[in-house]
């Protein structure tokens, strides 16, 4: 550890911080980190779903502040899609999406994101779906301070064992306005094409 070590002999005098904003960005960005800590700690079912989870707070969640660096990031270090492979992932936007390494699932993802619309998307050809919904609501559903959050209706498409679940939650700022939507999709089909789709996008400057 880095902080001293006090012993019996040794008086401990507490630091008291200023309550500058910057000192306060910082309880609350390692408040969060912990928060992410506790929920990887639990062992998931499906490996998939935890990597899918990890990608997508590390890409998606967690560089939403500034996209345009996280796109350069990625450029150097992924292996991009060609234009015509990259428009399915793109939803008609402009925009790039890459391969998303992984050491134990490698193929299994891709992400996208938009250069004129603000929105991250992350695709998973195998994930286990509800195991993919618990993490995503753990990292979505309870807000960091200053934000709030809203839970919009969840939403059922498709028939049988066809059927696509749907989850989505609003980030509203101290003002009430909507900010940041977060979206999960995932699959009951056996052998789909995606199996679970995570996006956020930004509603506003």
């Amino acid at each position: 550890s880095d902080q001293p070590r006090h012993g019996p002999s040794a008086p401990y005098t507490p630091y008291t911080p200023k309550p500058s904003g910057s000192w306060l960005r910082r309880l609350l960005g390692l408040s969060w980190a912990w928060l992410f800590a506790g929920c990887w700690a639990q062992a998931p079912a499906d490996p998939r779903a935890l990597d899918f989870a990890k990608n997508f707070s590390d890409h998606c969640l967690n560089s939403r502040a500034n996209w345009s660096l996280k796109r350069d990031e990625l450029n150097r270090r992924w292996r991009k899609l060609a234009s015509p492979q990259s428009a399915s992932f793109l939803s008609g936007q402009a925009g790039q999406a890459w391969h998303v390494p992984s050491v134990e699932n490698e193929g299994n993802m891709v992400l996208s994101m938009g250069s004129k619309k603000e929105f991250c998307a992350l695709f998973a050809r195998r994930a286990e779906r509800l195991e993919a919904e618990r993490l995503f609501q753990l990292l979505v559903a309870n807000s960091p301070p200053p934000w709030r959050v809203q839970a919009l209706d969840e939403v059922w498409s498709g028939q049988g064992t066809e059927r696509r679940h749907s989850l989505s939650y609003v980030w509203l700022d101290a003002q009430g306005q909507a900010r940041w939507l977060f979206t999960l999709t995932t699959s009951e089909f056996e052998q789909p094409s995606i199996q679970a789709l995570a996006s956020v996008t930004s509603l506003g400057p």
